[in-house]
């Protein structure tokens, strides 16, 4: 038997099917043995008493779609290790394998060669954008390089002159070269790098003041012979001075 109708989108019960509600939902005494604890029945001892909220305190405020605390470091630390897991890939009939992120770029480059314009401009686009925070990474490092070098001088020409003393630097500014014409930064963390770092400015000037000699004294050597050697001197005082610029530029 139907307990109620449906009218007009909700139920239409009458008196007799409402007093069955109630007497379905009343809750019997406490008093009553007959009362089983089962689903719908929770322990009398333990019921939520009647007047009183069984949250006194509520929700927090501004709990309301909260994220978990450290989401954003745990979502992360998921893509990163989705991104470097590695993965095997068919390329012409051979199993390769790749990290996910390397198998992603390669698939959207070789698209791109073969004319498919939108991984074209994808590419384009995400190569643009890598090529630009690594300029702006660089200039920040050597911005930064500049100035910690030149306080940190100004630092200790003050305490000198004043005789007062103070925290040392983490990096003596004497370490710190910086390569003004291309830009590079180099650090002696260890006294061998020091010492390499010292030798390396000595050696430069006397390496280019020998190469401006010796390629007036080609110019004016008659001899084949002689002119061969002087080419092999030149060439490697060359080789010598390129090497010395890689790791130490002026």
């Amino acid at each position: 038997m139907r307990l109620g109708q449906i009218r007009d989108g909700g139920w239409k019960v009458n008196d007799d099917q409402n007093d069955t509600y109630k007497k379905l939902r009343k809750a019997p005494p406490a008093t009553d043995k007959s009362y089983n604890v089962g689903y719908g029945k929770p322990p009398v001892a333990t019921r939520f008493k009647k007047g009183r909220s069984g949250n006194p305190r509520g929700r927090p405020k501004g709990s309301k779609n909260q994220r978990p605390i450290a989401f954003e470091q745990r979502l992360h630390k998921i893509i990163l290790n989705e991104a470097y897991r590695s993965i095997d890939v068919n390329e012409g009939g051979k199993t390769v394998t790749y990290d996910m992120a390397e198998a992603v770029m390669r698939s959207i480059a070789v698209n791109a060669a073969k004319g498919r314009v939108r991984a074209q401009e994808l590419f384009l686009k995400i190569l643009e954008h890598v090529e630009q925070k690594a300029q702006s990474d660089h200039f920040e490092m050597l911005e930064g390089a500049i100035d910690y070098k030149r306080l940190w001088t100004k630092e200790f020409s003050n305490r000198q002159r004043t005789g007062r003393s103070g925290e040392m630097p983490p990096i003596h500014p004497d370490d710190v070269y910086i390569g003004y014409r291309n830009g590079v930064v180099r650090l002696a963390h260890t006294e061998s790098e020091r010492k390499l770092f010292a030798l390396m400015q000595e050696a430069r000037p006397s390496l280019q003041s020998e190469i401006v000699n010796l390629r007036a004294e080609l110019a004016c050597e008659p001899d084949p012979v002689t002119r061969k050697d002087i080419e092999t001197e030149i060439s490697e005082n060359m080789k010598a001075l390129n090497l010395i610029d890689q790791i130490l530029p002026e």
